[in-house]
C-alpha cells in the first residue's frame, strides 16, 4: 500500500525506480557517482585538468594564468629531467618483465600492457601541458 501511494503521488518507492526513471545518462552517472563516492575512488572528467573555450579548469574551477604558466614550465622541466627518463625506462622494464619473463597467463600480458598504457597516458598529458593546453590529447 505504501509503495502504491508513493508511486501515485509521483514519487519513487525505491532507488532502482528512481535510477531507471533518469533518461539522461550523464545525469544518471552524476547521481550514481555521488551515491558511491564515499565507497570508491570516484574521479570524473570534471575532476581532472580540462580545457573549455581556451581556459584550463581543475575540479570545475578555473586555473589562473600564473598557475597555468607554472604548470607549463613544470611539464617542460619534468619532460627534460633525468628522473622522467629513469621512470620511463623503469616502467618499460617492469612491463617487459611482466609480459615476457614472469608471464604465466594472459592476465600477465594484459598487466604489462596496462603499464605501457599508463606510461602513454603520462606522456600524452605532459606533451599537452608543455604546449599550454589543458586538453588531454592535443596537437596544438
Amino acid at each position: 500500500m505504501k509503495k502504491w501511494l508513493i508511486t501515485k503521488l509521483g514519487g519513487f518507492a525505491d532507488i532502482d525506480d528512481a535510477i531507471n526513471s533518469i533518461e539522461d545518462s550523464e545525469d544518471k552517472h552524476k547521481i550514481l557517482t555521488l551515491a558511491v563516492e564515499n565507497l570508491y575512488n570516484t574521479i570524473s572528467k570534471d575532476d581532472i585538468l580540462t580545457q573549455i573555450d581556451g581556459d584550463m579548469y581543475v575540479k570545475g574551477k578555473p586555473v589562473d594564468n600564473a598557475i597555468r604558466k607554472v604548470l607549463i614550465a613544470e611539464a617542460e622541466n619534468f619532460k627534460k629531467s633525468r628522473l622522467w627518463s629513469m621512470l620511463q625506462d623503469d616502467i618499460k622494464y617492469q612491463s617487459n618483465k611482466k609480459m615476457y619473463i614472469d608471464s604465466v597467463n594472459i592476465d600477465d600480458l594484459i598487466a604489462g600492457k596496462l603499464w605501457l598504457l599508463i606510461l602513454d597516458t603520462l606522456k600524452t598529458r605532459l606533451n599537452s601541458l608543455q604546449k599550454g593546453s589543458g586538453k588531454f590529447n592535443t596537437t596544438a
